[in-house]
């Protein structure tokens, strides 16, 4: 990789000629600018083994402060009868001087494929300097407007390095975002976007540790390793002003099947070729006490040799020794709930688990999350002890709405709002729902044993309550109680709100 950045930087500090950077033109979708790769194009293996190759990018403009995602996606195939040629995507962005951005040196998914196509996705988060008490004495720029305001403006693109025979790197078709080569740049920038990297303590395994019999930098499953699952978690707080969030994971799997030259020694497997593994993403909203809120839990699960994307499931892949640097990406839009007591915060979870096979090593994972759709933002106000009417009115005045009330049995005087999730004064985005937990009113079930069944039904009504007659019992042994309330339910003296409805049944003589 540094030789990859010393290479690059070199370019970069040159006025960035179209033969470097290739924008052949910008798809918009929805949420991100994509600039696909134009056509397919060959790399070869460079001197000395050197083969990097920025196959396409364009100008990214960030404010101070701010951060945009870049990703990458990676489209390749290899002729046929080479055994398990390694190709890598990096996505790395460098300033207008030419050096790579501190902290961004791009994130590599590497993989050893066995000849056809395949395809992976790799990201970074862009990060632009904040502002510093340095900054605010800067004079205006050329067109008399802020210096703090004039947005920085990097260069990012997708490479492809570790070429060791010719590979062919594939353009989508017009349009296509799902398939082929292209970059990706998120549309709105995030100033709450936020990363994660799982890596060994020195970023890799190193040769020392390769044939040793102690603990290791890496993680293992399977084989003499007791855990056959690794989890890579972490928390993040939506902002205000976000209506959906977007996560995205990536990272690698290698099988240690024997000799394989990518584990060490005492971990790979005596004998067989191939592992299966379970991979997936979960995603859940917390409440302020950190239990599962809003939606239901989502998992997603990504077949990247087939792009794929499932949701609620989590399916099989196979690893074998022919691609044994298996890549896993996951790209999960969320919408965020408001009514999770006024939290926005979010856990996620990158699982992979060993299912058969030989052991695998669990290696560079990485998770980042942004806000990927805002709004405007209003203040939730205070409605506990309005009526129901004037707590309609004042949440909708505050471009709110409130959907059906929960209705309640209690004490307070029916239609009094009892609860307001999200609480008051939560900043939420205009839109938003706040649920609203409403006083049914309480009163006391009148016996009515006994009773006609006009009479019993007239009691009910004055109690509030509303009378169900029930099909009539059919009984001739007492005519006396012919057209009497034999059974009630619920019985007398028992609570309940106001409208309830009360079951009552009769006697009937039907000879």
């Amino acid at each position: 990789m540094k030789r990859m950045i010393a290479a690059f930087a070199a370019v970069a500090a040159v006025a960035w000629p179209a033969a470097v950077f290739t924008c052949a033109g910008v798809a918009h979708a929805d949420d991100y600018t994509y600039v696909p790769l134009a056509a397919n194009r060959d790399v070869f293996p460079g001197p000395n083994g050197a083969s990097d190759a920025m196959i396409v990018s364009t100008p990214v403009s960030v404010k101070r402060g701010e951060m945009v995602r870049v990703t990458g996606q990676l489209a390749v195939s290899v002729p046929g009868g080479h055994s398990w040629p390694e190709v890598d995507l990096a996505v790395i962005c460098f300033d207008q001087s030419g050096h790579a951005i501190p902290g961004q040196p791009g994130f590599g998914s590497g993989t050893n494929i066995g000849g056809g196509a395949f395809q992976w996705n790799a990201d970074i988060l862009l990060v632009a300097p904040p502002i510093t008490n340095a900054l605010t004495s800067l004079p205006a720029n050329n067109n008399g407007g802020s210096v703090l305001q004039t947005p920085l403006v990097y260069y990012c693109g997708v490479m492809v390095t570790h070429v060791d025979y010719q590979t062919t790197v594939l353009a989508p078709a017009p349009g296509q975002t799902t398939h082929g080569t292209l970059l990706g740049v998120s549309s709105i920038p995030d100033p709450g976007a936020q990363q994660w990297f799982w890596s060994p303590p020195q970023g890799y395994c190193p040769t020392g540790d390769k044939n040793a019999s102690g603990p290791s930098n890496c993680v293992y499953l399977g084989g003499r390793n007791p855990n056959s699952m690794a989890i890579f978690q972490n928390t993040w707080q939506a902002s205000n002003d976000a209506t959906v969030v977007d996560f995205v994971a990536t990272g690698q799997n290698t099988v240690c099947f024997q000799y394989s030259g990518s584990c060490r020694e005492i971990d790979e497997s005596s004998g067989g070729s191939s592992s299966s593994i379970t991979s997936y993403l979960k995603i859940q909203q917390l409440d302020q006490n950190s239990n599962p809120c809003g939606a239901a839990t989502v998992a997603y699960s990504e077949n990247t040799v087939k792009g794929d994307a499932e949701t609620d499931t989590t399916e099989t892949l196979n690893v074998s020794k022919d691609q044994h640097h298996l890549p896993v990406y996951y790209h999960a839009t969320v919408p965020v709930s408001q009514v999770c007591g006024g939290s926005r915060a979010f856990a996620t979870s990158l699982y992979t688990q060993l299912v058969g096979g030989d052991p695998i090593k669990f290696e560079n994972k990485s998770l980042n999350a942004i806000n990927l759709e805002r709004t405007a933002t209003t203040t939730v106000p205070p409605v506990i002890g309005l009526t129901l009417q004037a707590a309609t009115a004042a949440i909708v005045a505050a471009g709110l709405y409130t959907g059906a009330p929960n209705n309640v049995m209690s004490t307070d005087p029916p239609g009094t709002v009892l609860a307001q999730n999200s609480p008051a004064r939560t900043v939420e985005p205009v839109g938003s729902q706040v649920q609203i937990t409403v006083s049914a009113g309480q009163t006391s079930v009148p016996d009515v044993l006994g009773a006609s069944m006009p009479a019993a039904e007239q009691s009910i009504k004055n109690a509030g309550l509303a009378p169900v007659a029930l099909p009539p019992i059919n009984n001739c042994a007492d005519e006396s109680a012919q057209g009497k309330v034999q059974t009630q339910s619920p019985l007398r003296g028992t609570q309940v709100s106001l409208g309830a409805q009360v079951e009552i049944r009769t006697i009937s003589c039907n000879r």
